[in-house]
């Protein structure tokens, strides 16, 4: 019984030792891929939450006006603003990279493609991508309509 005791032991300390001499070989690279993993995780975090939720809430909140002018069919003023708010263009410029500008440039071309400016209902309609597959094939029969329109049917 003894023999058994000193056969736990012995293996315990083998194992302890086979950790340290791990420890001592990559314990620095373990730490500082812990603390880039953790500076990377935590970075993402912030920027999220203190940058893109910020300025996501303020295009939106911004957009709401040119919105409301572009179902009144108030074009100009939903482009291009009415002085207290700004339009779709303004959102597009100051707001780039959120989900409100990339709808804007659809509501952008959406107006352009209404105010015979063929060439600019292109362009913001081939800025505008969604993962809503019906959103998508609206912005892709505008952008076919623009086309037909201007003259560039191929």
């Amino acid at each position: 019984m003894s023999e058994k005791k000193f056969t736990e032991d012995d293996s315990s300390e083998v194992i302890i030792a086979k950790a340290k001499d791990f420890w001592g070989k990559y314990g620095k690279l373990l730490t500082i891929a812990s603390v880039v993993i953790i500076l990377v995780g935590g970075g993402y975090y912030a920027y999220s939450n203190f940058v893109v939720k910020p300025k996501e809430a303020k295009a939106a909140e911004v957009m709401f006006k040119a919105e409301e002018y572009y179902r009144m069919d108030s074009l100009q003023k939903a482009l291009n603003g009415d002085g207290q708010y700004g339009g779709f263009l303004k959102v597009i410029d100051n707001f780039s990279g959120t989900e409100s500008a990339n709808l804007a440039c659809f509501y952008a071309g959406s107006c352009y493609l209404k105010l015979d400016n063929y060439e600019k209902a292109v362009k913001f309609l081939g800025d505008f991508s969604s993962n809503e597959k019906l959103t998508q094939a609206r912005a892709y029969k505008l952008m076919g309509d623009a086309y037909a329109d201007w003259g560039k049917s191929e």
